[in-house]
C-alpha cells in the first residue's frame, strides 16, 4: 500500500513538470499551423489581385479558383480555432498555462541557464528578449494574453463560425453568424505569428520567417502567358 501511494505521488509530481520535448512539440505544431495560414491568406490575396487585373485571362479557371478560396477560408477558420480557442488540445493558451503553472525539466532549465550566460557575455540590452528566468516567461505570457484579449471578439467570431458552419452545419444559425473577413483572418494570423516568435526567440534565440512556399504567382504567370499566346495565334490567323 505504501509503495502504491509513493508511485501515485511520484506520478502526480511528474504531471506538473513541463519538458523540453513538450515545448518543442507545441512549437512545431504552431509553426505548421501558422505556415499554412500564411499560404492560405497570401494565395487568396493573389487570386483577388488576378481577378481584378486579369479577369478575362483566368476566366476558364474561375470555378476552380472560387472553390480554392472557399476551402482556404474554411481551413483558415478551423486552424485559427485550434490556435486560439482555450479548450483546444494544443492552443496558444494551453502552452502559456503549462509554462506558467508547471515546473520545468532539467533540459528546459538548462536552456534558461544557457540564455543567462549568453546575456551576461553580450552588450547591454542585446539579449533582453531571451528567457533567462521564469519571470521573463511570465512577462511574455502577460503580453501575449493581452494581445489575445484585445482580439477576443474575433476569436469568438471565428469559433461561432466554426461551430455553426464549418465543423457542424446549423442551418438555423446561418443568418445569425457573421462571416469572417480576410482582414480578420490575417489579424489573428499575425497575432499567432508574433506570439510564436516571441516564445521561439525567448527560448531558442531564433525567429522563423513565415513565407508562402506554394505561391500562386508562378501558376498565374503560366495561365497569363498561355492566354496571351492563344490571343496572338488567333490574331495571326485573322491577318491571313
Amino acid at each position: 500500500m505504501e509503495k502504491q501511494l509513493k508511485t501515485i505521488f511520484y506520478i502526480s509530481l511528474m504531471k506538473n513538470i513541463f519538458t523540453k520535448d513538450e515545448l518543442n512539440s507545441f512549437m512545431q505544431y504552431f509553426q505548421i499551423m501558422i505556415r499554412d495560414l500564411v499560404i492560405c491568406t497570401s494565395n487568396i490575396d493573389e487570386i483577388i489581385e488576378q481577378n481584378n487585373e486579369s479577369r478575362e485571362k483566368i476566366a476558364p479557371f474561375s470555378y476552380f479558383l472560387g472553390h480554392y478560396v472557399a476551402l482556404a477560408y474554411s481551413f483558415a477558420t478551423l486552424t485559427l480555432s485550434k490556435l486560439f480557442v482555450q479548450d483546444e488540445k494544443r492552443s496558444l493558451k494551453k502552452l502559456m498555462n503549462k509554462l506558467e503553472n508547471s515546473d520545468f525539466d532539467e533540459e528546459l532549465k538548462e536552456m534558461l541557464t544557457k540564455n543567462r550566460k549568453l546575456s551576461e557575455n553580450g552588450s547591454e540590452g542585446e539579449y533582453d528578449y531571451l528567457f533567462k528566468h521564469k519571470a521573463d516567461i511570465k512577462n511574455a505570457i502577460a503580453i501575449s494574453r493581452e494581445e489575445i484579449n484585445q482580439a477576443e471578439f474575433l476569436v469568438e467570431k471565428i469559433k461561432a463560425r466554426r461551430d455553426s458552419y464549418y465543423a457542424h452545419f446549423d442551418p438555423d444559425k446561418l443568418g445569425e453568424i457573421e462571416v469572417e473577413s480576410l482582414a480578420e483572418i490575417k489579424q489573428l494570423s499575425d497575432i499567432a505569428e508574433g506570439i510564436y516568435n516571441r516564445f521561439n526567440s525567448g527560448f531558442n534565440n531564433s525567429t522563423f520567417m513565415f513565407t508562402n512556399l506554394w505561391n500562386m504567382k508562378d501558376l498565374f504567370a503560366i495561365i497569363n502567358d498561355h492566354h496571351d499566346e492563344q490571343v496572338k495565334k488567333r490574331n495571326d490567323l485573322d491577318k491571313e
